[in-house]
């Protein structure tokens, strides 16, 4: 693997640290310290503000005064949630590359532990650490691990779609060569998830339980109604959020990702149908839920089952 080539002609440091970030100037000044304490370095941080209202520009400000090695972006107008994570890793000139959402924060190790990973064993598309998530009560759970280290690239993609959950896959550190490759992001419900599956066809992914991203479990990724407002997703995605992700695996597998290119036809039509059949198959509830009447669904009842089915 060779290093990105950086846009401006300068050289690229080890690491960038994408943050997008809107009206969480609170969050956004924890999150920016904890990049900025790790003990790997050779770094920088770039920030896409997505037209803040709030005092997001006057931190970002002090901080780039303060350390050279933060970058803004500073959106004209808000181009919603997905275009503006987008338009950070776009920017990004490292050769491994990571997002940090602006109300989380790492530990001082994650980077340098994530980093030497990725150098040890070139087959590695994407090394995160563990997710500790963290309720306003003060009450604190852990996330999901996921380890894709099969050889073969398409039962990786299946195996991920089998076991993601909360997708801390999405704030590990990834090769940046292999990155370009699978951007953008799809603006749709779990685009993300499409995200991380394409850098599986890529390369392995593996989680380092040694460190942690720590996450605010009452963020914008956190809230469903959050999520669609933000993202602005059709009344389908929002109603029918299980059936929505099916289709939209087999469509980014069979048709749209250009990364699904290096298969034949039939093995890229098999890939989608196998890879969106694991949702059907590993939450047959979801399935149940999303086809309930709207009285139901809109009821307590409703409301409990689908809380805990997006766990």
């Amino acid at each position: 693997m060779t290093d990105r080539e950086p846009r401006d002609g300068r050289a690229g440091p080890s690491v960038s640290v994408g943050i997008p970030t809107y009206n969480r100037a609170e969050g956004l000044q924890r999150a920016l310290e904890s990049v900025l304490a790790q003990s790997e370095q050779d770094l920088e941080v770039v920030v896409a503000d997505n037209a803040s209202t709030d005092h997001t520009r006057q931190i970002l400000e002090r901080a780039s005064a303060r350390d050279p090695r933060v970058r803004s972006i500073r959106q004209p107008r808000n181009v919603g949630l997905t275009a503006n994570f987008n338009t950070v890793l776009a920017a990004a000139r490292g050769r491994y590359v990571m997002v940090l959402a602006d109300d989380d924060w790492l530990e001082p190790n994650y980077l340098a532990r994530c980093r030497a990973a990725l150098d040890a064993d070139e087959r590695l598309a994407l090394v995160a650490g563990s997710a500790v998530y963290h309720a306003p009560d003060g009450e604190s759970f852990p996330g999901r691990d996921i380890d894709l280290l099969d050889a073969d690239a398409a039962r990786r993609v299946r195996a991920y779609f089998a076991t993601v959950t909360d997708n801390v896959c999405i704030y590990g550190l990834i090769r940046g060569s292999l990155l370009e490759r699978v951007l953008p992001m799809r603006n749709c419900l779990a685009g993300d998830w499409l995200l991380i599956a394409r850098l599986a066809l890529l390369g392995t992914v593996r989680t380092d339980p040694a460190t942690h991203v720590h996450r605010s479990s009452d963020g914008t990724s956190a809230n469903f109604e959050r999520t669609v407002a933000r993202m602005g997703l059709s009344r389908f995605e929002a109603d029918h959020p299980h059936l929505a992700i099916m289709r939209f695996i087999h469509e980014d597998i069979a048709r749209d990702a250009p990364v699904y290119s290096s298969l034949s036809t039939r093995a890229r039509r098999r890939l989608a149908l196998l890879s969106a059949a694991q949702i059907a198959r590993t939450r047959p509830l979801g399935l149940l839920v999303d086809e309930l009447p709207a009285g139901f669904v809109q009821g307590r009842a409703g409301d409990l089952a689908r809380r805990l089915l997006r766990r």
